[in-house]
């Protein structure tokens, strides 16, 4: 899979937070702009694509200003079926980060299809 963001706002996660960590990958890293990391400081975070049916997170970085931060992950999934996704760093509106585009569907969250070959 690869991720190219354009976003340069952060959505810090709590410091503990699972969120900030790579999961569910082929090799148990992420790749960030050609660099293999296991994890993203949460302070820097501006995104994460979350399948819990899955078990896949990958944090996403802030973009810089003007640019794009691409990632790129391979995992293997060992089921099929229809999985829900989501953004767990809230980027969203309203005083908790939460509303608007963190509740419409398509836009921080959403569904996969997988289907064995």
């Amino acid at each position: 899979m690869t991720i190219i963001s354009h976003d340069d706002g952060t959505a810090p996660l709590p410091n503990n937070s699972p969120y900030s960590k790579v999961s569910g990958t082929v090799s148990g890293s992420e790749l960030v702009d050609g660099k293999a990391v296991t994890t993203v400081n949460a302070q820097d975070i501006s995104h994460t694509f979350t399948v819990p049916g899955i078990n896949v997170n990958l944090p996403i970085p802030v973009a810089p200003t003007g640019g794009t931060v691409t990632v790129k992950a391979t995992f293997k999934v060992s089921k099929s079926g229809t999985f829900d996704w989501q953004c767990e760093a809230p980027c969203g509106t309203g005083s908790t980060g939460w509303g608007g585009p963190m509740v419409t569907p398509d836009y921080m969250e959403g569904s996969i299809n997988v289907t064995a070959q």
